[in-house]
């Protein structure tokens, strides 16, 4: 996601979790977002510190290894 549209969502769910007029599910919903992305932000900073170079998503796994397996990258 890039970041200005990262940063939109973030903000919108901010209301959403905390405005009067937003329904409890919504709340729910909207807090459940942040503490995901919160948990996964941390953990993507725990491995750039530890040296990775890509996320562990499945999607940059996946491109990660197509990449090493023909020498265009080192894992």
């Amino acid at each position: 996601m890039e970041k200005e549209l990262f940063n939109y969502v973030a903000e919108r769910a901010e209301v959403l979790a905390t405005n009067d007029a937003s329904t409890q599910v919504t709340k729910d919903a909207a807090a459940a977002w942040k503490v995901a992305v919160a948990a996964m932000l941390a953990e993507q900073f725990k491995r750039k510190e530890a040296g990775a170079k890509y996320c562990n998503c499945p999607s940059c796994t996946a491109a990660s290894e197509l990449l090493a397996k023909f020498g265009r990258i080192e894992m």
